[in-house]
């Protein structure tokens, strides 16, 4: 298959998709969001509190604006690299990930976006064909719905962290102690890496697993210069627990 070619078929899917999420949207209405955990502050903002969301789960909200640029960076580079552009599947990839996966006769690249991902969340369902046409769908609706900032705060809220918790900011304050604002670069690194193996790189079980998923990691954002020297201290010697 020719670059050339794969523009335009990659050009057909989008458009047929957005004519049918259209069509489809006033028959399968978004998901309601999910409930967030209740937060308990003092007079001065400060953390007192909080209890469990009213399905059961530790989720907090978490806001954009309290990673670093430069962690939030690396955190889309990692899970969806054209997020700020595409209008919630990303159809270059889809169509990699059909040549690839074709080509190898088994599944062994995904496409799925960020905004993909909350659709998961949001309506968890088997992995099937009909269940990734109707993610896609959802994908669609959440971008007509939403703006890209209220989308990653969707994702940082409700991404799985192991067991009963979801979200960096309820992970922040259950794994570490700490607001999510106030982690170092390595405690951040580990909660961006930990929902890839949500329960095989938990830190309170299973530290040394995320410590050396950590720093085999850390070598590439090293390399591209989008973490430091001064980061490669903390990354180094901060054990995981």
């Amino acid at each position: 298959m020719t670059f050339r070619r794969a523009l335009r078929i990659a050009g057909s899917m989008m458009g047929g998709m957005i004519g049918l999420a259209i069509l489809l949207s006033s028959l399968f209405p978004l998901p309601q969001p999910k409930p967030y955990s209740t937060l308990i502050e003092d007079q001065r903002g400060r953390f007192i509190h909080a209890f469990r969301a009213s399905d059961g789960i530790w989720r907090l909200k978490t806001s954009p604006a309290e990673i670093p640029p430069r962690l939030k960076s690396i955190l889309l580079a990692r899970e969806d690299r054209w997020f700020s552009y595409h209008p919630g599947v990303n159809p270059f990839a889809l169509v990699r990930a059909l040549y690839q996966n074709l080509s190898s006769g088994r599944r062994v690249s995904g496409a799925s976006t960020v905004t993909m991902q909350i659709a998961r969340m949001l309506e968890p369902k088997e992995r099937t064909v009909g269940n990734k046409m109707l993610e896609i769908l959802r994908a669609f609706q959440l971008e007509w719905a939403y703006s890209k900032e209220e989308l990653l705060e969707m994702y940082l809220s409700m991404v799985p962290l192991g067991g009963n918790i979801e979200g960096l900011q309820s992970a922040a304050l259950i794994y570490y102690q700490t607001p999510l604002e106030r982690l170092n670069v390595a405690q951040l690194f580990d909660l961006m890496l930990i929902p890839s193996d949500p329960n095989g790189l938990r830190p309170d079980r299973n530290g040394q697993a995320l410590l050396q998923e950590r720093l085999s990691q850390a070598r590439r954002w090293l390399a591209e210069g989008m973490l430091t020297e001064a980061d490669s201290v903390v990354l180094w010697n901060t054990p995981a627990e």
